[in-house]
């Protein structure tokens, strides 16, 4: 695999902190806010164009407001030639467990998850890519400085239950010269690439985590996604987030 020029995410964070702008705010009350998962993986010959599709966000007016897109990096393409830099086991048990609460037909990339119901639109003959309606409930708001996260989730609703919420630091901008595979010889550009996750429960709607360090790909632009749903449910019930 051609070598990749990696940079701690830590000296991003000590730069965030030190900076005029110590802290990032992310807050969202809208009830129609759409979070796109995109299983895909570096070495599928069809995830190339989805994934060109999702990076066609970064210039959309609704990024960050309405529209939340994220790309989870699947591994079980890793044996026929090409293992994805970006692919973790988590994010392949994530769309499984899509499939036991059927969610999703079936594993397979590009496949897509829409607010927490599997979306085929993308594949539509006619090029009719238009998301579904959605309707996202309550108040998130997530804070981030330092290396560290504080979250609250206001639902009247959903008092007192047991509910997850989810941290992505995604990177934008990525090239990977691929150098075998199916996509052997091609230079594959990325974005809204989720480098980690991490979740924690509450049952107060409070949360305050620190994110581990990582790496990102040098020359990328982060961001931070962060959504809240039930236990034992994927289904996002709200989602924020934003470039950090």
């Amino acid at each position: 695999m051609k070598a990749l020029h990696l940079i701690a995410l830590s000296s991003l964070f000590f730069f965030a902190a030190t900076s005029a702008k110590s802290e990032t705010v992310f807050h969202n009350d809208r009830n129609n806010s759409t979070i796109i998962e995109l299983f895909t993986s570096q070495g599928c010959s069809s995830c190339p164009p989805a994934e060109k599709w999702l990076g066609n966000f970064k210039d959309d007016a609704r990024l960050w407001k309405t529209v939340f897109p994220v790309a989870f990096h699947v591994d079980y393409w890793d044996y026929i030639g090409w293992k994805d830099l970006y692919a973790k086991p988590a994010f392949t048990q994530r769309q499984k467990q899509y499939k036991a609460e059927q969610a999703l037909s079936s594993i397979y990339t590009p496949g897509f998850v829409v607010n927490g119901d599997e979306w085929r639109g993308w594949f539509g003959l006619f090029g009719d890519k238009t998301l579904p309606e959605t309707r996202t409930q309550g108040e998130l708001t997530v804070s981030f400085s330092d290396n560290g996260v504080k979250a609250k989730y206001q639902n009247d609703d959903l008092s007192k239950q047991q509910l997850t919420l989810n941290v992505a630091i995604l990177a934008t901008g990525i090239r990977t010269q691929v150098n075998s595979g199916e996509n052997a010889g091609r230079l594959l550009p990325q974005d809204f690439t989720v480098l980690q996750l991490k979740s924690k429960n509450s049952f107060a709607g409070y949360w305050t985590m620190q994110l581990p360090d990582s790496s990102f790909p040098q020359n990328s632009r982060l961001a931070l996604v962060a959504w809240i749903n039930k236990e034992g449910s994927q289904r996002p019930l709200q989602v924020t987030g934003g470039w950090l």
